[in-house]
């Protein structure tokens, strides 16, 4: 299992390398994973997500994990516009036609950081951006990201059976 980690808010910030998840404490640094610019851009990220993962095969399993909606990526002005939303959509659209055996989750830490004023509801945006309600949670505060992670359900595992013969005949 590899993991890969692209940091984003108004802007992609940082990736960390594909990387063995055993290796992944080693990797993984509060620098390196958190840490932001005033803005969330949601496009840029599953842009980001689309190019490092299309090309690689297997099952890819995808955590989008924000603490706001989308404020830019549509063009124009940074706040709560729907040209932010529809650009997210139409790069989270994009990204599930390009990368295949994609199973997309999001965990939104809902907290102080949603707009009241917001024309949106955070669960029905993201339910429609994964493309599913099952791959959403919602936490209130920080404490509760890896209780929602952890509660949802394991993607499916698709195996090359031919492929893993081969590999096991290898090996023999």
């Amino acid at each position: 299992v590899l993991f890969r980690s692209v940091q984003f808010s108004a802007e992609k910030l940082k990736t960390i390398a594909l990387t063995p998840i055993e290796d992944l404490k080693n990797d993984l640094t509060e620098d390196n994973f958190c840490g932001g610019v005033a803005g969330t851009n949601y496009k840029a990220a599953f842009e980001e997500a689309t190019e490092l993962l299309k090309k690689e095969t297997g099952t890819k399993v995808l955590y989008l994990i924000s603490d706001g909606l989308p404020t830019e990526g549509g063009g124009g002005d940074r706040g709560n516009f729907p040209r932010h939303l529809d650009a997210a959509e139409a790069a989270a659209d994009a990204m599930r036609s390009a990368v295949s055996n994609l199973t997309f989750n999001t965990v939104f830490l809902q907290g102080e950081t949603t707009p009241d004023d917001a024309d949106v509801d955070p669960k029905t945006f993201l339910d429609k951006l994964t493309g599913s309600a099952d791959r959403v949670k919602i936490a209130d505060k920080a404490d509760d990201l890896s209780e929602e992670i952890l509660a949802l359900k394991s993607p499916p595992v698709d195996l090359d059976t031919a492929k893993s013969t081969e590999i096991g005949r290898a090996h023999v």
